[in-house]
């Protein structure tokens, strides 16, 4: 795993979050993941993808149901949400954007030329998340106060 990119993305989600809708999160030590130990129950997920010559970097910004709509009933107040709206799961992919989006820009700071790919937004009971990597997985885990939010990252190089 390649730290450089799971710390970019770790610190976008720090400073999306925070500016969009004003959540603190504090992360919990990342683990790495072996195959399926990681079964999402009740959530919306945004996979998406920072990709080059070189890099295959997967992302998976995985939300609780109840974390996401609460977040978004903070971000629109005024309006009532409700757990099925579509702009939930709209919220998802957004957030998957900017939080991978603000990684990207990082990465090619220092040189990287990435491309980021369109986010897939997947919401549902009891999935894993498949990585199109063989790189190894990594769960990063953060609390708020609103509940916990999880990435999954899988990098590989594409160096023969």
């Amino acid at each position: 795993m390649n730290d450089e990119y799971v710390k970019a993305l770790e610190q976008s989600l720090q400073g999306v979050l925070g500016a969009m809708a004003g959540l603190d999160v504090i992360q919990i030590a990342p683990d790495p993941k072996l195959g399926h130990d990681v079964l999402y129950h009740d959530s919306i997920t945004g996979v998406i993808s920072l990709n080059s010559a070189t890099v295959h970097f997967s992302v998976a910004l995985i939300f609780p149901t109840s974390v996401i709509t609460a977040m978004a009933q903070r971000m629109l107040p005024g309006i009532e949400i409700q757990t099925n709206h579509a702009m939930v799961v709209d919220l998802v992919g957004e957030m998957a954007n900017m939080v991978v989006g603000g990684a990207k820009n990082s990465l090619d700071e220092s040189g990287s030329e990435l491309n980021l790919s369109l986010p897939v937004v997947v919401a549902g009971h009891d999935y894993h998340v498949e990585h199109k990597s063989e790189g190894q997985l990594r769960l990063s885990q953060f609390q708020s106060e609103l509940g916990e939010i999880h990435i999954e990252s899988s990098y590989q190089s594409k160096r023969g």
